[in-house]
């Protein structure tokens, strides 16, 4: 069963790296980001699956239902858009734009973070989500009403660093559940110990992917990251709600 286990984490990111590899010689297009992203995901969850190994995860004790509930909405309204004929117009008219916003429709700070380009860029996030909620079992430590709290001042956060990304860049729009889910990471972030250097290394993960498929929102994705960093320091403080304190 082990040996079965080993194989569903590792086998699975080595083979997304190593499509992603062959992507990148590819005679025209650009690399195929869905590759990187969701190989960065599973990572992520083998990291929680060894935490949990070793002690510093205890067992879940409840199913993480503002996970799988977040995951149901972001798959409905991708689809229930993907259906309809104006998909292209309809994704223009509730993403963040810097003129829009400035004029007042300032909702679209939210409507964006449930809104993808396409099924790709869709279950990137999907896989990143449930790598964080469920396999590194954030949820089931932080509970319920931290998750959204985080996961809402995330996408605000997120929100505000894509209108400063947009506006010294030549993109006009910004949408993707992307920067909420980074802002759940960035909780995590907050109770280790060695935020410095995982900091620097989350900035250089996300300049390399920026500079290879230039169409990231890397102001959203950082500021997300930082967002719910933010928000978990004003609900936890110095209290370690994620890692057990024996091992802090």
């Amino acid at each position: 069963m082990k040996h079965r286990s080993n194989l569903t984490y590792y086998v699975v990111p080595l083979l997304c790296l190593a499509l992603f590899i062959v992507d990148l010689f590819r005679p025209s297009g650009a690399p195929n980001a869905i590759l990187a992203i969701a190989s960065a995901a599973w990572v992520i969850g083998v990291f929680g699956y060894k935490q949990f190994e070793k002690g510093l995860i205890a067992k879940p004790k409840k199913r993480a239902w503002f996970t799988y509930g977040l995951i149901i909405v972001l798959m409905l309204v991708y689809n229930l858009m993907a259906i309809h004929p104006s998909f292209q117009s309809n994704l223009a008219k509730g993403a963040i734009n810097v003129d829009q916003i400035l004029t007042g429709e300032v909702w679209r700070i939210i409507t964006a973070a449930f809104m993808h380009y396409n099924f790709y860029h869709a279950l990137s996030n999907l896989v990143a989500l449930f790598s964080i909620g469920v396999l590194l079992q954030l949820e089931d430590r932080i509970g319920f009403c931290r998750m959204f709290l985080i996961y809402v001042g995330s996408v605000i956060a997120s929100g505000l660093g894509s209108l400063v990304f947009l506006h010294f860049t030549t993109f006009e729009i910004s949408l993707g559940a992307s920067g909420g889910i980074l802002g759940l990471l960035g909780a995590i972030w907050q109770q280790q110990q060695r935020r410095v250097l995982l900091f620097v290394l989350f900035v250089l993960f996300n300049l390399f992917l920026q500079m290879t498929f230039s169409a990231l929102d890397f102001g959203g994705h950082l500021a997300g990251f930082l967002g719910g960093g933010l928000v978990m320091y004003f609900l936890a403080g110095d209290k370690t709600l994620y890692f057990k304190k024996e091992s802090s």
